[in-house]
């Protein structure tokens, strides 16, 4: 109803009322944004910022929406060049806050963690009196820990936005944070607790969304405890999740899906199936750009094992070369399934003379 009545409202706009048109096609953007439609959301907020002079303050506002859908997208630094420009020329606004916020998420996307960390603090300075949005800039900040497997600080700064989501009573929050605490908990293979927060999360979850991303995380920590009688029920919450993630088109979600489909099929010892969903797991990663944190290490093992046992010897030998650059991926523990991964890698050492023939 509310994109009908925006949409009705800008048809029917003279074409004196740029400004107004500017709103509206800002508004209709967002609406766009939340359902999923990400392409016809980055139409839109192409021609928002289009339509606005520089000069006025609703053009940042516009450009950082713009930004935004560049990185749902998964166009990293074409979201960078959005919100630097939104940085290098607002002072202190809510807007050079959460251009910070997300350059951090793009830097974590991107590989480079150290950084990311540098502007969520950044965010979190400019934010210091706006409590709902510093619950999400510790949020964010969580989540970009973890995929770089910093699982202790990523814990940590969950936790904060919790503390502060419950002191100020902000309650749409917290199904976010109770499904990004399951993650966490699941690579500190603290399962139980894991697989209570999804249970929770599950309960309270309004957009769609999150419930791709909630049934993705139950059934990954089903599949890690590594029980074979767990694996039928993983198989489903996957399975749906990835139907769901399909369903609002987020190819960050839809990645996550293909690489944990492929690990319970390679686990099935149901190996071209594995490939076949491996292959697309990375496909989705590359075309992102998302292509330096623990996931994507974990993908180019997984896909050089499953490619090596179907004799398929030119892609195991590329994943394993890509594997070996990413090595230096910092901070693997004893609790993170990128340490076992990491040393399934270690032991290929054999890998590159069966696939020179």
């Amino acid at each position: 109803l509310r994109e009908e009545k925006i949409a009705a409202s800008f048809h029917s706009l003279s074409n004196s009322s740029s400004h107004l048109k500017h709103k509206l096609l800002l508004e209709l953007s967002k609406v766009y944004w939340a359902q999923g439609r990400w392409f016809d959301a980055y139409d839109l907020a192409e021609k928002a910022v289009n339509s606005e002079n520089e000069r006025n303050p609703n053009f940042f506002t516009a450009l950082n929406h713009l930004g935004k859908v560049k990185s749902d997208l998964g166009f990293y630094k074409a979201a960078l060049k959005d919100f630097n420009r939104v940085v290098d020329n607002i002072e202190h606004n809510p807007q050079k806050a959460f251009a910070s916020k997300e350059i951090g998420h793009c830097f974590d996307k991107l590989g480079d963690i150290e950084t990311a960390n540098q502007y969520f603090q950044t965010a979190k300075r400019l934010s210091s009196n706006d409590h709902f949005f510093l619950a999400q800039i510790y949020n964010t900040q969580s989540l970009a820990n973890w995929h770089h497997g910093f699982l202790e600080s990523a814990l940590e700064f969950i936790e904060k936005a919790f503390k502060i989501s419950n002191e100020v009573k902000i309650k749409n929050l917290i199904p976010a944070h109770t499904t990004n605490k399951g993650l966490i908990l699941t690579d500190l293979g603290r399962f139980e607790e894991a697989i209570e927060s999804f249970k929770k999360a599950e309960e309270i979850h309004e957009r769609e969304q999150w419930h791709a991303v909630n049934y993705g995380g139950w059934g990954r920590a089903l599949l890690r405890q590594g029980k074979e009688s767990n694996f039928s029920l993983a198989q489903d919450y996957l399975q749906n999740g990835l139907n769901k993630a399909i369903g609002v088109n987020y190819p960050e979600t839809i990645a996550f899906y293909h690489g944990e489909l492929a690990l319970l099929a390679s686990r099935k010892d149901h190996k071209l199936r594995a490939y076949e969903l491996i292959r697309k797991a990375i496909y989705l990663e590359n075309w992102m750009g998302a292509v330096k944190d623990c996931r994507y290490f974990n993908h180019m093992v997984l896909c050089s094992k499953v490619a090596l046992e179907l004799g398929i010897n030119s892609v195991a030998r590329e994943s394993f070369n890509k594997s070996k650059k990413l090595q230096k991926i910092k901070n693997y523990t004893s609790n993170h399934e990128s340490f076992q991964i990491r040393e399934d890698c270690l032991t290929l050492n054999d890998l590159q003379k069966k696939t020179k023939t």
